[in-house]
């Protein structure tokens, strides 16, 4: 199994450690490649389990020497339109935890592009957030599922005012609460398990919104 996460801070972060356990004894042998341009700073240290240098390369190091039957692997590089071929080929499992639109509008558009992708897509504001599932199968899109911009237009609009660099481009967050960030983590991990796994019962589902303060979702 091939599996792209892309940004790795608060939620990316939270994916793992439940992702790669479950990986290294159902399927042992896959490929994890994360990919963040970001480096660790003082105010992540309230989120973060590591808090030194490139944060892909750091959880990359952590997490390979606790999962040897993995092979996991850091770039310090931030996903933009010119490098999105490279690093989202045919076959893969993404992750996408990035902070901007035009990021996921860029990987959304890859993964439009190709026969065959799953793309998981979970963001949050401080205390609700969302996951969207995007699954292309047989060169179509698959039933129930549709791409990242399709039903939010801040996302299709997603404009690069500074070059093809723009996704590499940090903007300031707003405050992250770490409860949020695992559960839009968590409701990911749920996605992936319902997609790879194909359990009895479950319908097409695009799109789940998540809310910590009155502890409901709903899912479409």
């Amino acid at each position: 199994m091939n599996i792209v996460v892309i940004g790795v801070g608060g939620i990316g972060s939270a994916v793992l450690p439940a992702l790669l356990r479950y990986l290294s004894h159902a399927y042992e042998g896959s490929v994890v490649m994360l990919l963040d341009g970001d480096s660790y700073e003082p105010q992540n240290v309230s989120r973060y389990a590591l808090g030194d240098g490139n944060k892909a390369v750091s959880l990359a190091s952590y997490f390979s020497s606790e999962f040897p039957n993995l092979f996991i692997r850091g770039k310090p590089e931030f996903v933009t339109s010119m490098n999105a071929h490279v690093h989202i080929e045919e076959g893969d499992i993404v992750f996408l935890s990035v902070d901007n639109h035009l990021a996921r509008k860029v990987v959304s558009a890859r993964c439009a592009a190709l026969s065959n992708v799953i793309l998981i897509s979970g963001g949050n504001d401080y205390s609700d957030g969302n996951v969207q599932i995007y699954i292309r199968k047989d060169g179509a899109d698959a039933e129930g599922t549709v791409p990242l911009g399709k039903n939010h237009p801040e996302i299709e609009s997603a404009r690069d005012q500074a070059g093809e660099a723009g996704c590499g481009i940090l903007v300031e967050s707003l405050p992250q609460l770490i409860f949020t960030n695992t559960m839009i983590a968590a409701y990911m991990l749920a996605a992936f398990w319902r997609v790879v796994e194909k359990p009895e019962g479950g319908g097409p589902v695009t799109e789940v919104y998540v809310d910590l303060v009155t502890m409901r979702a709903r899912s479409k």
